[in-house]
């Protein structure tokens, strides 16, 4: 699996936000749309991450080797590529 940091495929946020919406529903709009600044999902080691765009930029400074994690891990893709909640 690639360790680097990056945007969802249009096929992965397809499986991850139908997954979210049987669990929060329409309430997925909340989590994009924030008063209190502009916030992405981004996939790290088959882990999905939900983080600022300023703790992002931030992150992609950091060697792939040496980041662990960011944000809030909302949960995994399996080797089959199907998505699991944490």
């Amino acid at each position: 699996p690639n360790a680097a940091m990056r945007p969802l495929t249009e096929e992965e946020m397809t499986t991850f936000f139908e997954k979210l919406a049987k669990y929060i529903g329409r309430n997925i709009r909340h989590l994009l749309d924030r008063k209190d600044g502009n916030y992405c999902f981004r996939l790290q080691k088959d882990r999905v991450y939900y983080a600022s765009e300023t703790l992002v930029r931030k992150a992609q400074s950091v060697p792939k080797e040496n980041l662990a994690a960011f944000g809030t891990c909302f949960g995994k893709f399996t080797r089959t590529r199907k998505f699991r909640l944490e």
